[in-house]
């Protein structure tokens, strides 16, 4: 009942308009005729032709034009004498009915025009919202994923179709990338295929089953579809892309609107978002490359130079041992053989650190961690390494707030050593590298600080990054810049965070931050025990 009274109602709609305008008519009349000694015929006709003007306004050109022939007989019939009559005896009053019909027309086809106008600019208005809407989903998203899907639905909501999905072109089938009102599984197969696939190749629409206008293209006798499917060309960058495909009968909810040039317009931004999409991924890449060959250039410079070194020295002194000719003596025998041991510990964390650099960037490293106390752990880095830090003297200072932290003992460990050792290269000689740890409510700190020049603050970021050397030391003190970014490295997959400060001993101040959960104060009992 509900369906029958829903279409009775929308079958009465466009009897509408009339029987607003015969209703209001009578009720005009009915309210003048007893006024008809105290009216001009001019003054009746002026509130005959305000009646038009509304129904013009209202509903349109031909209610209007209609409304006008109705209330010029209206007017000739309770008005002009002689009255309840259709004939004018006054040839007078017949030029006045005339122009009466002839303002009444020519002002209904001026509102009605104006009406279109405004019409026309609002349609204008709508669509050009919505591309905006679409178009700036283009530029903001960096590819088609979220721009193709959205475009669907408008698509389905400005044309009032049942679905809207696009097909990309992939070889020799067709991929669905975006769809709305279509099932997952659905494929362009039998004669969809066909009609996308010409739409392709001729690059203009093409539509299948139903009834479309005769100037619109169309596959003749294919009809098996369960409803018209129109197939919209995407074209971009010279590029045949694919298609977007609509079905369901098309009524423009932008009212008037052209609907072929929607269509195309909404193909436009499709293709426009897949170009978008494929030019972001060559830009990545392109970038991705660069760095690559950067990097690459870098590695292949400074192996060249840091290996350069340690091999001469390793070949000239295992050359002097193994010439028979030569006499040697025991001092200087065993000077070659520490010059060899000593060039090839260095040779030796060139390539492990190129090997931890390769692990950290290829996401290959894998973390034993576990509670450690910290003290315990500085001391014994340090003491690892006093040997190479010559003249040095280290100042250790673990607060008793330090407690335990949840580490990889051996990577956090190096992470401490390629700090002090960094310190140690950039200080005076004989002076103190400061090393302490705090507990905080941010997590851990642990400080290294020496009295070196210290950093720049333009290159305090800098670096970290691999290769790179401070302006203020570059080739005056040897290195390969892998240190501190395999530092960082190490701390970032802990979940930290590494920084470079000025430090208040006049050098650098390099600060190493755990996050809480990986930190535990201790009790005053465990303090107490660790002391004694």
């Amino acid at each position: 009942m509900d369906s029958l009274a829903g279409l009775n109602i929308r079958s009465l709609r466009p009897a509408l308009p009339y029987a607003v305008m015969i209703l209001a008519l009578a009720a005009l009349t009915a309210a003048l005729a007893p006024l008809r000694q105290r009216l001009t015929l001019l003054d009746v006709g002026m509130l005959y032709l305000l009646l038009v003007v509304f129904i013009t306004a209202r509903f349109g050109l031909w209610p209007g034009i209609i409304a006008s022939a109705v209330v010029d007989q209206s007017f000739n019939f309770f008005f002009v004498p002689p009255l309840h009559r259709f004939q004018v005896d006054e040839s007078k009053n017949v030029v006045a009915l005339i122009v009466f019909l002839g303002v009444t027309v020519i002002t209904s086809s001026l509102l009605a025009r104006a009406r279109r106008g405004e019409d026309n600019a609002r349609e204008r208005e709508k669509e050009a919202a919505l591309m905006f809407d679409l178009a700036r989903g283009v530029l903001v998203d960096p590819g088609a994923s979220a721009v193709l899907p959205l475009l669907c639905t408008k698509v389905r909501r400005a044309l009032s179709v049942q679905s809207a999905a696009i097909f990309l072109v992939r070889g020799d089938r067709y991929e669905r990338v975006a769809s709305d009102g279509v099932p997952l599984d659905m494929e362009l197969v039998g004669d969809e295929r066909l009609t996308a696939s010409e739409a392709v190749v001729h690059a203009e629409a093409r539509f299948l089953g139903g009834r479309p206008r005769a100037e619109r293209p169309r596959i003749v006798g294919r009809t098996s579809v369960a409803s018209p499917v129109a197939m919209v060309p995407l074209l971009g960058g010279g590029q045949r892309l694919g298609v977007l495909r609509v079905s369901g009968g098309i009524h423009a909810t932008v009212e008037g609107a052209d609907e072929m040039r929607l269509l195309q317009t909404f193909a436009y931004v499709a293709a426009l978002a897949v170009n978008h999409g494929r030019l972001m991924r060559e830009v990545t890449a392109s970038r991705a490359l660069q760095e690559a060959d950067l990097l690459k250039s870098a590695l292949l410079s400074t192996v060249s130079h840091e290996l350069r070194t340690p091999l001469a020295s390793i070949k000239a002194s295992a050359t002097s041992l193994l010439d028979s000719a030569a006499q040697w003596d025991e001092t200087t025998r065993a000077e070659l053989l520490a010059a060899i041991d000593q060039e090839t510990d260095r040779l030796n964390i060139l390539v492990s650190n190129l090997l931890d650099l390769s692990r950290l960037e290829g996401g290959a490293l894998h973390l034993e961690r576990d509670w450690y106390d910290v003290r315990e752990l500085v001391e014994n880095v340090v003491g690892r390494i006093e040997p190479v830090l010559g003249q040095h003297q280290v100042d250790l200072k673990i607060a008793e707030s330090a407690g335990d932290a949840l580490v990889d003992y051996v990577l956090v460990g190096q992470a401490i050593q390629n700090l002090v050792e960094n310190a140690a290269k950039f200080s005076p000689v004989e002076a103190v590298i400061h090393v302490g740890a705090t507990g905080t409510p941010d997590g851990l700190d642990l400080r290294i600080e020496d009295e070196g020049p210290g950093i720049a603050e333009a290159e305090r970021d800098r670096v970290f990054e691999k290769f790179y050397r401070a302006e203020a030391v570059r080739g005056q003190v040897p290195g390969t810049g892998l240190g501190l970014a395999i530092a960082r490295g190490i701390v970032e997959a802990h979940g930290g965070r590494i920084r470079a400060e000025r430090s208040p001993f006049g050098g650098a101040a390099l600060v190493i931050t755990l996050p809480p959960e990986s930190h535990r104060s201790p009790t005053p009992r465990q303090w107490q025990r660790s002391m004694a």
